[in-house]
């Protein structure tokens, strides 16, 4: 492996770690309006590693009425993706 390649492979992760990062702010900021985030669901959050499974949840909280019908859709679609592995 060439200096190179580890530089592109570095970048490639950085560019992951971005858009996790984005889509999991993105997904606090529509659940701030709905009232406060408890620190265990935003640490949950952080825990996912799947972009699709964060894409997920990014509409669904759009869509939700509540935290609470949020986190019940998340450990829905995360015992989903499990089941699935």
């Amino acid at each position: 492996m060439t200096f190179g390649d580890l530089i592109d492979r570095e970048r490639r992760d950085a560019t992951k770690e971005a858009a996790k990062e984005t889509t999991i702010e993105n997904i606090l900021d529509l659940l701030e309006d709905l009232g406060d985030i408890p620190t265990d669901l935003s640490d949950h959050l952080e825990g996912i590693e799947d972009m699709d499974c964060l894409k997920k949840l990014h509409k669904t909280a759009a869509r939700v009425d509540s935290i609470e019908e949020f986190e019940e859709k998340m450990d829905e679609l995360l015992k989903e993706t499990m089941a699935a592995v």
